[in-house]
């Protein structure tokens, strides 16, 4: 096969393999389980099904949250507006400061060029190609043959981890540019110098641009083993001053996104330092061994978070992976990879290496499952395997290895047909307009809104409810609800009360917020003046305005006003313009959540005065009259700065370098 070959083998595999979600009108997305909720049951074939249909929390996430963040993004970047903040979640919640919004990550160009539902396809094909060519690179980069990197690529873009992530973007994105990040860190290794540095500092950027810090966390962690071996090796540091390097560039290239993540992160509901309880719980989470052999889906009822638990890495793989043990070179060179997989897999289990982990790196108590570390593993046995094959390929020799070829085309079925076998395939979108959204749209226009759920939220079966929360996105509605892991401990401390002290997060995730108290003074404050449930509610606060589509639409009285009409976006979902009533010895309140970053106005030139009031809302010291208010965060400003200094440097050294090479 000609030099290129495989290489485009791999980009045709992956091209069959996405080809039912890439076809016009599908989406790689779960919109099924949007048939079990009142609006869209009118565009089911028989709705009462769907009540009882597979309901995953965790699968729902790509259209509760990615959907909705990536259409919002759509929408308002194709105006020409960054969307620093979102007018449709938590009554007001910052949104380019929510690292999975992913504003900034090149690849998600998809998203914004593309329709948002049909770009999810194509951004998984993209990364699982990503990850395969990655993978292939490296093993060219430690010396194999082409047959052999070709087998560690196709272990690498088809392994469980990945196929089971590719509908939850940022965490395939970010993993898949683990193998570029090793393949960099020992270019970076064998030849410290300036652009090689600069190399590394690239990808490692454009991991944590891509929005799932945990990954990002554990890759670093993994390519400091791997730069540590090749210290060792080589009996020099030099390896280790390219890495810190690196590290201090990649996190200035990635400041624009990065700093005012950290600021909204700092005032998070989950900022609280690792617990005993919090250890146990993610333990109980961790991968069981025999999920890393098993094909077929591990998963009982009773354990629903599919994903968490898809560690399959091939059979096949694994033989020949033992492929290292043909010669002493090919071990010497495996043993970083060796170490990767024993840890990967020790950490994804639930092994007592978990626990300086946990207690001692910042961030990792307030992540995902250890069952993520998975990713490491796969990862490593990818280069295992390619290893390994070479190790055979040198002892077959050419007259023995003539029916080698075949090896790779039998590892290739292998795993495309395990991940054809969890991969759900492409489906319509349902997400449309329909005869009950058209009427929510219609009645609820630009007035905040409540939109009623099941609040147990339970894995199986179906909940019930209408809009769920970060779906009014997508409508364009403004709901005092939203879903987030990094929405602020103020703004839930208010839902606590306005719950009358009982909890206002879902019985079973912590980050959806659902409220069932219609006659609150918080939601007064708030000035929610409609409602929307999926059955009949009973309050003298409600007025029936419309039942139909299985809907109940009420008005909702508001008795305790906020002190402004200021809150809906205005002429940018940036800037909101509205009136204030006079205030003097207090800050008056509006119905906007609290965030650091507003900047407000009375007239042209007089400053008005912001702090927080009532637990979570913005208040203003007024003289009384029209207030414009502009969200503009210090964070995102000097972030932007930063990245942009730093991309200067980036241009001026790639500029030196092609003339010193011309020259």
């Amino acid at each position: 096969m000609r030099r290129d070959g495989y290489p485009l083998a791999l980009a045709l595999l992956t091209l069959v393999f996405f080809a039912p979600a890439l076809r016009p009108g599908m989406v790689l997305l779960p919109t099924s389980f949007l048939a079990g909720f009142a609006p869209f049951q009118s565009r089911a074939d028989d709705p009462s099904k769907h009540s009882q249909s597979t309901w995953d929390p965790l699968r729902w996430d790509a259209l509760a949250q990615y959907y909705p963040w990536r259409a919002y993004a759509h929408r308002e970047l194709r105006k020409g507006i960054i969307p620093l903040w979102n007018s449709y979640q938590f009554s007001g919640f910052p949104f380019v400061a929510n690292l999975q919004s992913a504003v900034f990550y090149p690849p998600n160009l998809l998203f914004w060029l593309m329709d948002p539902g049909t770009a999810f396809g194509w951004s998984a094909a993209l990364h699982a190609f990503l990850a395969g060519l990655g993978a292939f690179a490296l093993l060219k980069q430690l010396g194999t043959r082409d047959q052999a990197a070709f087998i560690g690529g196709v272990a690498c873009a088809f392994n469980g981890f990945s196929i089971a992530w590719m509908q939850l973007p940022t965490l395939m994105n970010s993993a898949a540019w683990m193998p570029w990040i090793f393949l960099a860190g020992l270019r970076a290794c064998a030849r410290p110098s300036g652009w090689t540095t600069i190399q590394l500092a690239i990808a490692l950027a454009l991991q944590l641009l891509a929005g799932h810090l945990q990954i990002a966390q554990l890759t670093w962690l993994a390519l400091g083993v791997v730069v540590l071996f090749e210290c060792v090796r080589a009996r020099n540091a030099r390896g280790l001053t390219a890495l810190t390097c690196a590290c201090l560039f990649a996190l200035a290239l990635a400041s624009i996104q990065l700093l005012p993540t950290f600021e909204l992160a700092r005032l998070g509901h989950r900022t609280g330092g690792p617990t005993a309880e919090g250890y146990a719980a993610m333990i109980a989470r961790a991968m069981k061994p025999a999920y890393f052999v098993q094909p077929a889906n591990p998963w009982p009822q009773q354990e629903p978070i599919n994903a968490e638990l898809t560690g399959y890495v091939g059979l096949l793989i694994l033989l020949v992976a033992i492929g290292v043990l043909a010669s002493r070179h090919s071990l010497c060179a495996a043993a970083p990879w060796l170490t990767l997989a024993a840890l990967g897999a020790l950490v994804a289990c639930g092994s007592p290496v978990c626990a300086p982990l946990y207690w001692f790196v910042p961030g990792i108590a307030q992540g995902g499952g250890f069952a993520r570390a998975t990713c490491i593993l796969s990862v490593a046995l990818a280069v295992l395997a390619g290893l390994g094959a070479e190790g055979v390929l040198a002892k077959l020799g050419k007259q023995h290895g003539r029916a080698w070829p075949l090896v790779p085309l039998v590892i290739a079925i292998e795993m495309c047909g395990f991940a054809w076998s969890v991969n759900w395939r492409g489906k319509p979108m349902e997400y449309v307009q329909n005869p009950s959204l058209k009427l929510i749209r219609k009645t609820v226009g630009n007035e905040r809104v409540l939109f009623m759920n099941d609040k147990a939220w339970p894995f199986s079966p179906h909940p019930q409810g209408t809009i769920p929360p970060n779906g009014a996105m997508v409508l364009g509605l403004r709901d005092v609800q939203g879903y987030d892991s990094l929405q602020t401990a103020a703004y839930k401390q208010l839902m606590f009360e306005s719950e009358n002290g009982q909890q206002p997060a879902a019985v079973t995730n912590g980050n959806l917020l659902l409220v069932e108290n219609v006659d609150s003074p918080v939601l007064d404050r708030l000035n929610v003046r409609f409602v929307v449930s999926y059955k009949a509610l009973d309050s003298a606060r409600l007025r029936l305005r419309e039942q139909a589509h299985g809907l109940w639409l009420y008005d909702r009285a508001v008795t305790t006003p906020p002190d402004s009409d200021v809150g809906a976006p205005a002429q940018s979902v940036n800037r909101t313009l509205g009136k204030v009533s006079a205030s003097s010895d207090s800050l008056a309140v509006t119905e906007l959540a609290y965030f650091p970053g507003w900047r407000g106005w009375f007239g042209r030139t007089e400053r008005a005065e912001i702090g927080r009031v009532e637990t979570a809302l913005l208040g203003v010291r007024s003289p009384g009259g029209m207030l414009q208010l502009v969200f503009a965060p210090g964070s995102f400003a000097f972030g932007a700065f930063v990245s942009l200094l730093a991309i200067a440097l980036l241009v001026g050294s790639v500029t030196a370098r092609r003339v010193g090479r011309s020259s």
